[in-house]
This record gives C-alpha cells, sequence and structure tokens, in this order.
C-alpha cells in the first residue's frame, strides 16, 4: 500500500494507470550499462574490438558531446554485460533525475559501450510501439510529474533517481501504430533540429507533444494546470 500526502496527484495517478497500458518491461528490453574502466583500461585511439566509451551527458533529446573520446575493449570490461546492449538501437535515460524533477531521455542508434548510470531502453517490439512515440511520453511534462510523485526515491533531496526497476515498471500508453503517428512525426523533428545544432530551441514542438499527451490521459483543465505549473521552470 501506497500512501500519497500530495492529493493534487490522486487523480492524475488514477488518469496514469486507467489508461490501456503496457509495461515497459514487456515490450522492451531495459538494462542498465557497466562499471567504468578503469584508466589504464582505456585507448585514444580506435581499433578492432574496442568501443567508445560514452562520457557524455544525456537531456531531452540530445546528448552534450564531450571533446575528449576514449575507446574500450568491451571483452575486458569490469562487469560483463550482453555486446548486443552497445550495439543495438536505443533509448538512453538517466538515473538522475533532473533539479527540475524531470526526467532525461534521447535517442540513439551508435555503438558505444556507456556508464552505470544511463539506462538503456532496446529492442523495443516494433509492433507494438515506435522509438520516437516511446521519446514522447518518457520526456513529456506529465510522464515526468507522474513517476517523481509515484517513487520515492524520485522525491530526496539529494540525488534524486529511478531504479532498473522503476524503469521497467514504467507504464506505456498501447494505442495503434496509426495513433502514434503524429507523436512520431515531432519528435522526428525535433531529432533532427538537435542533431544540427543540439543548442537549438524546440520548446515549441516540446509543448506540443506535452498537449498531446494530456490528451491522450484525459486531463482535465485543472489538472493540467497542476502539471503544467509544477514545472514551470522548466
Amino acid at each position: 500500500n501506497v500512501i500519497f500526502l500530495d492529493h493534487k496527484l490522486i487523480g492524475i495517478l488514477a488518469k496514469y494507470k486507467n489508461t490501456k497500458s503496457l509495461k515497459l518491461g514487456d515490450i522492451a528490453e531495459v538494462q542498465r550499462g557497466t562499471l567504468p574502466p578503469k584508466p589504464e583500461e582505456t585507448f585514444s585511439e580506435n581499433a578492432p574490438k574496442r568501443l567508445p566509451w560514452f562520457n557524455h551527458q544525456v537531456h531531452r533529446y540530445q546528448i552534450e558531446h564531450e571533446v575528449e573520446q576514449l575507446f574500450v575493449d568491451p571483452e575486458n570490461l569490469r562487469e560483463r554485460k550482453p555486446i548486443e546492449l552497445f550495439l543495438a538501437e536505443k533509448i538512453l535515460g538517466r538515473q538522475l533525475i533532473s533539479r527540475q524533477f524531470r526526467m532525461q531521455f534521447t535517442y540513439c542508434n551508435e555503438h558505444f559501450a556507456f556508464k552505470k548510470n544511463l539506462y538503456a531502453i532496446y529492442k523495443l517490439d516494433a509492433s507494438i510501439c515506435d522509438y520516437s512515440f516511446l521519446l514522447a511520453i518518457l520526456n513529456s511534462k506529465f510522464y515526468s510529474h507522474v513517476q517523481v510523485g509515484l517513487n520515492a526515491s524520485g522525491q530526496r533531496d539529494d540525488y534524486p533517481s529511478f531504479s532498473l526497476q522503476d524503469y521497467r515498471n514504467f507504464l506505456i500508453p498501447e494505442i495503434t501504430k496509426s495513433e502514434q503517428k503524429p507523436f512520431v512525426e515531432l519528435v522526428d523533428k525535433i531529432l533532427a533540429v538537435k542533431k544540427k545544432d543540439p543548442k537549438a530551441d524546440t520548446s515549441e514542438l516540446e509543448k506540443q507533444i506535452d498537449q498531446m499527451v494530456y490528451k491522450l490521459y484525459n486531463l482535465t483543465p485543472d489538472e493540467i494546470a497542476i502539471v503544467e505549473g509544477h514545472n514551470s521552470t522548466n
């Protein structure tokens, strides 16, 4: 049993739970990265069997790249992971929640090994869900509002975060591929803009997605105002 001290969350949470959905862990593989390599386990140049080491930052719809590029041999990392985790197209999400209590996800289809504070969503069942639709839901204001409110660890002042099991239990609304298409089109526009200029302002496109997510979950104007008010600074 869970007791919610924020009465404003109860009605919104009911919309989240009562919408026809599937658990993320039932439609995709969800796995965390590996322990970071020791300095002597990294290389400055690529070679056969090596992979880039992802030492960048994940933000909503983009990756903030560091200048230095390192490479590792995935077979010699301290924590063995299935190689497909590093090779598959995926959505990357941060374990930690931002200071604005927002979740951070982006799509990538590159080969690299990455650290444990990033979670990968891969091998998504394409017959059920599109990566871009999933990204739209996960990056929406509504989804951050619900998930932070649901998880006690998300309420902490020091390093609020999600566990791997939290990710696997995320409920993803089940709608047809044709119904997903408007979300996909907007997300693809955002990703294309961010690819050209990572600092580009895509807030208007993101607002459109937020409104579509509110409609998908049948939020009332008052409920939308609660979510928007809670996320007024980001």
